[in-house]
């Protein structure tokens, strides 16, 4: 009787990492799955406004991203900042596409953490975040990046959005924070 409950666990075993290889074979890589999906364009235009007035930050908001540009994609965090900081503004960049944000909070644990697949620990993905890298699949979902800036480190999270997550931003405002030499999204500020 011992040696089959042995027999069994052993068995079980190598049931168990048979299905773990196969799985780690057969998944698709990043370029794979783009292979199949549409890319998603937009075209980008920037206006540049002076003007001093003064913001706060809202209330409840940690760890604001500040940037050294406007232009998201060329752009580097520099600083953060949190609720209820005010700081003078100096200029406005309005930009005018259509940018892809989460709409909510989104829960997943089927990711790419920096291009290596991920099954587990399931991640909270912020809403407001923005997408990058974008595809979409026949159904509306989307396929993207969302990149964060976690203590110095560059996290950047690849995976499938289902539509009912994304909204359509088509204008944003950047104010230049002259104390901290950098622009910070508008849709985190109060203007008084």
């Amino acid at each position: 009787m011992k040696l089959e409950l042995i027999d069994f666990k052993m068995h079980k075993i190598l049931i168990y990492s048979l299905l773990f290889l196969t799985n780690q074979l057969h998944s698709q890589s990043i370029s794979e799955i783009r292979a199949y999906l549409d890319p998603v364009f937009s075209e980008t235009e920037y206006e540049l406004f002076e003007g001093k007035f003064e913001i706060k930050i809202q209330s409840k908001r940690t760890q604001v991203n500040v940037r050294d540009t406007y232009q998201i994609s060329n752009s580097k965090v520099i600083a953060q900042v949190n609720g209820d900081e005010n700081f003078l503004v100096t200029k406005t960049a309005r930009i005018n596409e259509n940018l892809l944000i989460l709409n909510q909070d989104f829960i997943s644990g089927d990711y790419f953490l920096n291009g290596r697949k991920k099954s587990s620990p399931k991640i909270k993905f912020i809403k407001d975040s923005r997408l990058g890298n974008i595809y979409r699949y026949s159904n509306g979902d989307y396929f993207a990046e969302l990149t964060y800036n976690i203590r110095q480190n560059k996290e950047v999270y690849t995976l499938r959005i289902p539509k009912r997550y994304v909204k359509v931003k088509q204008n944003s405002e950047w104010y230049y924070l002259d104390l901290l030499e950098g622009w910070i999204l508008s849709d985190f500020c109060e203007i008084y």
